[in-house]
């Protein structure tokens, strides 16, 4: 074709040698696009402040969403003038996010207590609730634990910890700590810039002492994780949805089973008690939700910090 027609530039387009366009055999388009202010049912605990910076999904009417990410960067390069620009192939990958899970729990009080009290024991024992979510909540998102058919994995599952630094302690322990987690997370192909770091109450409360007032990541403790523990993540890599609104309801009529652990179905299971026999008010708490790092490398930790 060269020889037959060398002035024509179309000929050097058919000849160069094939690239394959990137499909969705590695790459998932989003199931769905809307995007809603996230609900919980425990707005103060740490989880929540988190997910309010993250990248939020709305599981209404979807099962999952296959969120794309790039696993090999394209590397740009200069282009002498008239030479043909190189065409590539990124490797991509994808992170599933759901399907949602059912965090759930519920209480009764008897009607003497609720009409005693000046504020409505329903109302108090329904912020008691609140604040059990929040602590339920932290301790699943920031554990290890993989995921099953009744929650999502934690952030912390299959994600390698650190070596925190050795020696005194102080400033100079909390910066190299520090620059170990971001750089982990910079050699993981991502800006470290808008880090969220979380810690125990004692880990923070240090922190914010020796870095004082001008701190310029965000920084959130819970009780959930343990003392010594301090986590680094990019809130932007990590997605979080719900199907609907949190709900709480409240009953006099229904039968149920008193248990902690193991609840069983009525009639079925043993200490079973009616509420409307015995004049109590039942409360319940339930909301459907669901997280995931949208990237490999997003979450970094580690354990033993000697400050």
């Amino acid at each position: 074709m060269r020889k037959a027609w060398p002035d024509d530039t179309r000929t050097s387009v058919m000849t160069r040698a094939a690239v394959s366009p990137s499909d969705t055999t590695n790459t998932a388009a989003l199931t769905a696009t809307r995007v809603s202010p996230l609900l919980l049912v425990a707005p103060g605990s740490a989880a929540a402040r988190l997910f309010e910076n993250c990248v939020k999904l709305d599981f209404t009417g979807v099962l999952q969403f296959f969120v794309p990410h790039v696993g090999t960067h394209p590397i740009p390069l200069w282009i002498a003038e008239g030479a043909p620009i190189p065409f590539v192939q990124p490797s991509m990958g994808k992170a599933t996010v759901g399907p949602v899970r059912k965090l759930a729990f519920g209480l009764a009080v008897t009607d003497e207590l609720n009409e005693a009290t000046p504020e409505t024991a329903a109302v108090v024992l329904g912020r008691l609730l609140a604040e059990s979510a929040a602590k339920a909540l932290d301790a699943s998102v920031f554990d290890a634990t993989a995921a099953d058919s009744t929650r999502p994995a934690g952030l912390l599952n299959g994600v390698t910890p650190l070596t925190a630094a050795t020696g005194a302690g102080g400033i100079d322990a909390v910066a190299t700590d520090l620059a170990s987690l971001a750089g982990a997370i910079s050699d993981a192909g991502m800006g470290a810039d808008n880090l969220t770091i979380v810690a125990n109450a004692r880990e923070a409360t240090k922190l914010r002492l020796l870095r004082g007032p001008v701190f310029e990541f965000q920084l959130l403790s819970s009780p959930a994780i343990a003392s010594g523990t301090v986590i680094a993540l990019v809130p932007t890599a990590i997605a979080v949805g719900t199907e609907g609104a949190p709900e709480m309801e409240t009953s006099k009529h229904p039968e149920v089973h008193f248990e902690d652990t193991s609840p069983q179905a009525v009639p079925a299971a043993p200490s079973t008690r009616s509420l409307f026999q015995q004049a109590m008010l039942g409360l319940k708490v339930r909301v459907r939700s669901t997280w995931a790092t949208l990237q490999p490398g997003a979450v970094q930790f580690m354990t033993g910090v000697k400050w």
